[in-house]
């Protein structure tokens, strides 16, 4: 009996002492994107406001489609198709880029507050 106890003990000991360096391991540092923004020239905003056209005019006949098929209620087609119009003038605004840098609401929030999360 006491060499059981021993050898659950020491397996404890082994795995402990690989999990504490782990937990104490400093976060990588954050990639700056904001001073690396590339710049698009005329024509690649061109070739990139095309495709963006193509891939909003087939989401919205796929939305339309839903509608008519009954799916979708058409209240929440023309939601989304706003909500679409309005991200394609953030995309244009921006030139086309996708937004670099730019953090998401909650990791914001939840470094401001450096409070655990209960979902996490």
């Amino acid at each position: 009996m006491r060499k059981k106890w021993f050898v659950a003990i020491t397996i404890m000991l082994i795995a402990a002492s690989f999990v504490v360096p782990v937990g104490m391991a400093e976060e990588p540092a954050k990639v700056q994107y904001e001073a690396s923004a590339p710049k698009l020239t005329k024509d690649q905003q061109k070739e990139i406001q095309a495709i963006y056209e193509q891939i909003w005019e087939l989401k919205k006949q796929l939305i339309l489609k839903y509608k008519d098929c009954g799916a979708i209620e058409p209240e929440k087609a023309e939601k989304i198709i706003k909500h679409m119009d309005a991200k394609i003038r953030i995309i244009e605004k921006n030139g086309y880029l996708p937004p670099f840098g730019r953090e998401h609401k909650r990791k914001k929030d939840k470094a401001k507050k450096n409070w655990p999360n209960p979902r996490d």
